[in-house]
Protein backbone atom coordinates (compact mmCIF):
# COMPACT_ATOMS: atom_id res chain seq x y z
CA UNK A 1 0.00 0.00 0.00
CA UNK A 2 2.93 2.41 0.60
CA UNK A 3 3.77 1.84 -3.01
CA UNK A 4 0.16 2.48 -4.19
CA UNK A 5 0.42 6.41 -2.22
CA UNK A 6 3.81 6.86 -3.80
CA UNK A 7 2.33 6.50 -7.86
CA UNK A 8 -0.69 8.17 -6.57
CA UNK A 9 1.46 11.30 -5.17
CA UNK A 10 3.51 10.92 -8.47
CA UNK A 11 0.60 10.92 -10.81
CA UNK A 12 -1.06 13.57 -8.82
CA UNK A 13 1.35 15.97 -9.29
CA UNK A 14 1.95 15.01 -13.08
CA UNK A 15 -2.37 15.75 -13.71
CA UNK A 16 -1.99 19.35 -11.75
CA UNK A 17 0.80 20.21 -13.43
CA UNK A 18 -1.09 19.12 -16.94
CA UNK A 19 -4.69 19.62 -16.15
CA UNK A 20 -4.73 22.23 -13.19
CA UNK A 21 -6.87 22.15 -10.13
CA UNK A 22 -10.45 21.97 -11.28
CA UNK A 23 -9.57 18.85 -13.50
CA UNK A 24 -7.53 17.11 -10.86
CA UNK A 25 -10.59 17.83 -8.35
CA UNK A 26 -13.10 16.66 -10.88
CA UNK A 27 -10.67 13.41 -11.06
CA UNK A 28 -10.70 12.45 -7.98
CA UNK A 29 -14.13 13.03 -7.38
CA UNK A 30 -15.00 9.92 -10.22
CA UNK A 31 -12.05 7.84 -9.13
CA UNK A 32 -11.97 8.06 -5.41
CA UNK A 33 -15.46 9.27 -3.97
CA UNK A 34 -17.88 7.88 -5.94
CA UNK A 35 -16.30 3.84 -5.63
CA UNK A 36 -15.73 4.66 -2.00
CA UNK A 37 -19.45 5.41 -1.64
CA UNK A 38 -21.20 3.41 -3.74
CA UNK A 39 -18.68 0.39 -2.10
CA UNK A 40 -20.13 1.29 1.22
CA UNK A 41 -23.83 1.89 0.17
CA UNK A 42 -23.64 -1.48 -2.28
CA UNK A 43 -20.68 -4.04 -0.58
CA UNK A 44 -20.28 -2.70 2.98
CA UNK A 45 -23.87 -1.90 4.00
CA UNK A 46 -24.98 -5.39 2.92
CA UNK A 47 -22.28 -6.85 4.20
CA UNK A 48 -23.05 -5.27 8.13
CA UNK A 49 -26.25 -6.85 7.87
CA UNK A 50 -25.18 -10.52 7.22
CA UNK A 51 -22.64 -10.27 9.80
CA UNK A 52 -25.48 -9.35 12.07
CA UNK A 53 -27.17 -12.11 11.34
CA UNK A 54 -24.14 -14.29 12.85
CA UNK A 55 -22.92 -11.71 15.51
CA UNK A 56 -25.50 -9.60 16.80
CA UNK A 57 -23.01 -7.43 18.77
CA UNK A 58 -21.00 -6.68 15.02
CA UNK A 59 -20.93 -2.46 15.29
CA UNK A 60 -21.96 -0.98 12.57
CA UNK A 61 -19.13 1.67 12.48
CA UNK A 62 -16.57 -1.30 11.77
CA UNK A 63 -18.16 -1.94 8.49
CA UNK A 64 -18.93 1.59 7.28
CA UNK A 65 -15.34 1.79 5.82
CA UNK A 66 -14.08 -1.38 6.52
CA UNK A 67 -11.30 -2.44 3.44
CA UNK A 68 -11.88 0.62 1.28
CA UNK A 69 -9.91 2.72 4.24
CA UNK A 70 -7.12 3.18 1.40
CA UNK A 71 -9.73 5.24 -0.57
CA UNK A 72 -10.93 7.27 2.31
CA UNK A 73 -7.26 7.82 3.23
CA UNK A 74 -6.44 8.93 -0.32
CA UNK A 75 -9.33 11.28 -0.73
CA UNK A 76 -8.20 13.14 2.49
CA UNK A 77 -4.81 13.39 1.23
CA UNK A 78 -6.17 14.24 -2.26
CA UNK A 79 -8.03 17.25 -0.50
CA UNK A 80 -4.88 18.39 1.61
CA UNK A 81 -2.78 18.10 -1.26
CA UNK A 82 -4.69 20.84 -3.03
CA UNK A 83 -5.60 23.30 -0.03
CA UNK A 84 -1.46 22.86 1.04
CA UNK A 85 0.43 22.60 -2.62
CA UNK A 86 2.66 25.94 -1.21
CA UNK A 87 3.85 23.29 1.55
CA UNK A 88 4.61 20.82 -1.05
CA UNK A 89 6.08 23.05 -3.29
CA UNK A 90 8.34 24.14 -0.45
CA UNK A 91 9.30 20.08 0.20
CA UNK A 92 10.99 20.08 -3.05
CA UNK A 93 13.51 22.49 -2.08
CA UNK A 94 14.26 20.86 1.54
CA UNK A 95 17.52 18.72 2.02
CA UNK A 96 17.52 14.86 2.56
CA UNK A 97 17.88 15.54 6.17
CA UNK A 98 15.51 17.89 6.70
CA UNK A 99 12.70 15.19 4.83
CA UNK A 100 13.77 12.27 6.73
CA UNK A 101 13.24 14.35 10.05
CA UNK A 102 9.04 15.42 8.55
CA UNK A 103 8.93 11.51 7.58
CA UNK A 104 9.82 9.84 11.29
CA UNK A 105 7.78 13.28 13.26
CA UNK A 106 4.75 12.16 10.87
CA UNK A 107 5.52 8.79 11.23
CA UNK A 108 6.04 8.50 14.90
CA UNK A 109 2.81 10.79 15.44
CA UNK A 110 0.70 8.03 13.33
CA UNK A 111 1.94 5.71 16.09
CA UNK A 112 0.48 7.81 19.02
CA UNK A 113 -2.33 9.11 17.31
CA UNK A 114 -3.55 5.45 16.37
CA UNK A 115 -3.03 4.97 19.99
CA UNK A 116 -6.44 7.25 20.84
CA UNK A 117 -8.04 4.35 19.23
CA UNK A 118 -8.67 2.66 22.39
CA UNK A 119 -11.28 5.37 23.40
CA UNK A 120 -14.52 4.22 21.47
CA UNK A 121 -15.37 7.34 20.38
CA UNK A 122 -12.29 8.70 18.38
CA UNK A 123 -11.94 5.04 16.89
CA UNK A 124 -13.25 6.56 13.87
CA UNK A 125 -11.08 9.32 13.67
CA UNK A 126 -8.18 8.58 15.22
CA UNK A 127 -7.99 5.43 12.72
CA UNK A 128 -8.34 7.93 9.56
CA UNK A 129 -5.99 10.18 10.93
CA UNK A 130 -3.44 7.48 11.77
CA UNK A 131 -3.68 6.44 8.05
CA UNK A 132 -3.65 9.89 6.53
CA UNK A 133 -0.03 10.80 8.40
CA UNK A 134 1.22 7.73 7.88
CA UNK A 135 0.44 7.17 3.84
CA UNK A 136 1.20 10.79 2.98
CA UNK A 137 5.09 10.34 3.66
CA UNK A 138 4.61 7.95 0.65
CA UNK A 139 2.59 10.36 -1.64
CA UNK A 140 4.74 13.23 -0.45
CA UNK A 141 7.88 11.06 -1.85
CA UNK A 142 5.91 10.36 -4.98
CA UNK A 143 5.03 14.18 -5.54
CA UNK A 144 8.46 14.91 -5.41
CA UNK A 145 9.99 12.15 -7.87
CA UNK A 146 7.84 13.88 -10.56
CA UNK A 147 8.69 17.53 -9.74
CA UNK A 148 11.87 16.92 -9.43
CA UNK A 149 12.59 14.25 -12.24
CA UNK A 150 14.62 12.48 -9.58
CA UNK A 151 15.67 9.01 -10.76
CA UNK A 152 18.08 6.40 -8.77
CA UNK A 153 21.82 6.54 -9.41
CA UNK A 154 23.04 2.89 -9.66
CA UNK A 155 24.92 3.12 -6.20
CA UNK A 156 21.79 4.27 -4.71
CA UNK A 157 20.18 1.34 -6.05
CA UNK A 158 22.34 -1.23 -4.29
CA UNK A 159 22.18 0.95 -0.80
CA UNK A 160 18.44 0.57 -1.46
CA UNK A 161 19.13 -2.96 -1.80
CA UNK A 162 21.19 -3.15 1.16
CA UNK A 163 19.04 -1.71 3.09
CA UNK A 164 15.65 -3.91 2.34
CA UNK A 165 17.71 -7.04 2.72
CA UNK A 166 18.55 -5.70 6.26
CA UNK A 167 15.40 -4.05 7.37
CA UNK A 168 12.97 -6.89 6.24
CA UNK A 169 14.44 -9.74 8.42
CA UNK A 170 14.52 -7.43 11.63
CA UNK A 171 10.24 -6.24 11.24
CA UNK A 172 9.73 -10.27 10.71
CA UNK A 173 11.91 -11.14 14.00
CA UNK A 174 10.31 -7.87 15.64
CA UNK A 175 6.58 -9.34 14.60
CA UNK A 176 7.52 -12.83 16.11
CA UNK A 177 8.88 -11.78 19.31
CA UNK A 178 5.46 -9.20 19.72
CA UNK A 179 3.72 -12.35 18.98
CA UNK A 180 5.28 -14.25 21.41
CA UNK A 181 6.00 -11.98 24.52
CA UNK A 182 2.66 -9.70 23.52
CA UNK A 183 2.30 -10.22 27.86
CA UNK A 184 5.91 -9.27 28.88
CA UNK A 185 5.81 -6.46 26.33
CA UNK A 186 2.43 -4.73 27.11
CA UNK A 187 3.48 -4.61 30.92
CA UNK A 188 6.94 -2.65 29.96
CA UNK A 189 6.71 0.91 31.34
CA UNK A 190 5.22 3.86 28.81
CA UNK A 191 9.24 4.84 28.05
CA UNK A 192 10.38 1.47 26.68
CA UNK A 193 7.34 1.28 24.74
CA UNK A 194 7.36 4.57 23.52
CA UNK A 195 11.37 3.54 22.45
CA UNK A 196 10.45 0.39 20.74
CA UNK A 197 7.41 1.57 18.69
CA UNK A 198 9.78 4.48 18.02
CA UNK A 199 12.39 2.03 16.85
CA UNK A 200 9.94 0.17 14.70
CA UNK A 201 8.67 2.86 13.01
CA UNK A 202 11.81 4.02 11.62
CA UNK A 203 13.18 0.36 10.34
CA UNK A 204 9.30 0.09 8.85
CA UNK A 205 9.57 3.32 7.33
CA UNK A 206 13.42 2.55 5.99
CA UNK A 207 12.14 -0.96 4.46
CA UNK A 208 8.90 0.63 3.06
CA UNK A 209 10.06 3.52 1.52
CA UNK A 210 13.50 1.96 -0.01
CA UNK A 211 10.67 -1.21 -1.19
CA UNK A 212 8.55 1.14 -3.22
CA UNK A 213 11.63 2.94 -5.22
CA UNK A 214 12.94 -0.27 -6.07
CA UNK A 215 9.73 -1.48 -7.26
CA UNK A 216 8.87 1.99 -8.75
CA UNK A 217 12.00 2.80 -10.68
CA UNK A 218 11.81 -0.73 -12.34
CA UNK A 219 8.39 -0.45 -13.50
CA UNK A 220 9.70 3.19 -14.64
CA UNK A 221 12.41 1.94 -16.69
CA UNK A 222 10.49 -0.78 -18.27
CA UNK A 223 10.99 -0.27 -22.44
CA UNK A 224 7.88 0.26 -24.85
CA UNK A 225 8.09 -2.98 -26.07
CA UNK A 226 8.28 -4.44 -23.09
CA UNK A 227 4.82 -2.75 -22.47
CA UNK A 228 3.11 -3.39 -25.85
CA UNK A 229 3.97 -6.81 -25.42
CA UNK A 230 1.87 -6.68 -21.82
CA UNK A 231 -0.34 -4.18 -22.79
CA UNK A 232 -3.49 -6.54 -22.88
CA UNK A 233 -2.69 -8.39 -20.14
CA UNK A 234 -1.64 -4.86 -17.80
CA UNK A 235 -5.06 -3.66 -19.37
CA UNK A 236 -7.12 -6.04 -18.20
CA UNK A 237 -5.28 -6.12 -14.30
CA UNK A 238 -5.56 -2.53 -14.11
CA UNK A 239 -8.75 -2.35 -14.87
CA UNK A 240 -10.40 -5.07 -12.63
CA UNK A 241 -7.61 -4.29 -10.01
CA UNK A 242 -10.29 -1.61 -7.81
CA UNK A 243 -13.30 -4.18 -8.71
CA UNK A 244 -11.20 -6.92 -7.23
CA UNK A 245 -10.43 -5.72 -4.29
CA UNK A 246 -13.74 -3.98 -3.24
CA UNK A 247 -15.78 -6.74 -4.04
CA UNK A 248 -13.14 -9.82 -2.74
CA UNK A 249 -13.74 -9.27 1.14
CA UNK A 250 -17.47 -9.89 1.22
CA UNK A 251 -17.06 -13.09 -1.26
CA UNK A 252 -14.71 -13.95 1.35
CA UNK A 253 -17.09 -13.57 3.77
CA UNK A 254 -19.40 -15.64 2.11
CA UNK A 255 -17.08 -18.37 1.13
CA UNK A 256 -15.97 -18.72 4.99
CA UNK A 257 -19.68 -18.54 6.55
CA UNK A 258 -20.53 -21.43 3.92
CA UNK A 259 -17.70 -23.56 4.14
CA UNK A 260 -17.08 -23.39 8.18
CA UNK A 261 -18.67 -26.55 8.99
CA UNK A 262 -16.89 -28.26 6.74
CA UNK A 263 -14.10 -30.76 7.21
CA UNK A 264 -11.68 -29.30 5.43
CA UNK A 265 -7.63 -29.58 5.99
CA UNK A 266 -5.99 -26.36 6.51
CA UNK A 267 -4.40 -25.69 2.73
CA UNK A 268 -7.85 -26.86 1.27
CA UNK A 269 -9.83 -24.37 2.99
CA UNK A 270 -7.37 -21.24 2.60
CA UNK A 271 -6.77 -22.26 -1.37
CA UNK A 272 -10.73 -22.73 -1.80
CA UNK A 273 -11.57 -19.23 0.47
CA UNK A 274 -8.39 -17.23 -1.55
CA UNK A 275 -9.77 -18.56 -4.56
CA UNK A 276 -12.95 -17.45 -4.49
CA UNK A 277 -12.11 -14.19 -3.72
CA UNK A 278 -9.69 -13.53 -6.81
CA UNK A 279 -12.04 -15.40 -9.28
CA UNK A 280 -15.42 -14.35 -8.44
CA UNK A 281 -14.80 -10.63 -8.60
CA UNK A 282 -13.10 -10.76 -11.95
CA UNK A 283 -16.10 -12.80 -13.55
CA UNK A 284 -17.91 -10.12 -12.29
CA UNK A 285 -15.99 -7.45 -13.68
CA UNK A 286 -15.62 -9.29 -17.09
CA UNK A 287 -19.54 -9.53 -16.52
CA UNK A 288 -20.55 -5.84 -16.08
CA UNK A 289 -17.40 -4.11 -17.60
CA UNK A 290 -19.37 -3.15 -20.69
CA UNK A 291 -22.43 -1.69 -18.59
CA UNK A 292 -21.77 2.22 -18.24
CA UNK A 293 -23.13 2.45 -14.74
CA UNK A 294 -20.83 -0.46 -14.01
CA UNK A 295 -17.79 1.31 -15.00
CA UNK A 296 -19.46 4.81 -13.42
CA UNK A 297 -19.55 3.40 -9.92
CA UNK A 298 -15.73 2.03 -10.30
CA UNK A 299 -14.27 5.09 -11.51
CA UNK A 300 -13.31 2.75 -14.83
CA UNK A 301 -12.65 4.58 -17.98
CA UNK A 302 -14.33 3.76 -21.11
CA UNK A 303 -12.89 0.69 -22.11
CA UNK A 304 -11.15 -0.42 -25.66
CA UNK A 305 -14.40 -2.16 -26.72
CA UNK A 306 -16.28 0.97 -26.01
CA UNK A 307 -14.32 2.96 -28.91
CA UNK A 308 -11.25 3.86 -26.77
CA UNK A 309 -7.90 2.24 -28.16
CA UNK A 310 -5.80 0.41 -26.08
CA UNK A 311 -3.42 2.78 -26.17
CA UNK A 312 -4.95 6.00 -25.56
CA UNK A 313 -6.65 4.21 -22.81
CA UNK A 314 -5.88 5.48 -19.54
CA UNK A 315 -3.63 2.72 -18.01
CA UNK A 316 -2.62 4.36 -14.61
CA UNK A 317 -3.53 2.70 -11.44
CA UNK A 318 -7.04 2.44 -10.23
CA UNK A 319 -7.14 5.65 -7.50
CA UNK A 320 -4.24 6.42 -8.14
CA UNK A 321 -4.19 8.98 -11.20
Amino acid sequence: MELFFLISGFFSALIMERKGTEYFLENRRRRLFEPLLWGILLVNVPLYFFVKTVDPNAPASAYLVLHLWFLQSLLVISIVYVFYMPFFRRLERWSAGQLIVLALVLGIGSKAVSALGKIPDLAFLSGLAASVMHHIIFFAVGHLLYAKKIGLPRNSKKWLLLTTLVCTPLLLAYQYLVYKYQGVLGDLPFVYKAARHTSEQIVFLANAICISLLLFDTAKSMNDSRIEKLGGSVDFVIRSALVTYILHYPIIGLANHMLYDQQWESWQYFLIIATAGLVVPIMIYTAFKRFRLFRHMFGIKDSPESGTSARDADLSLPCAR
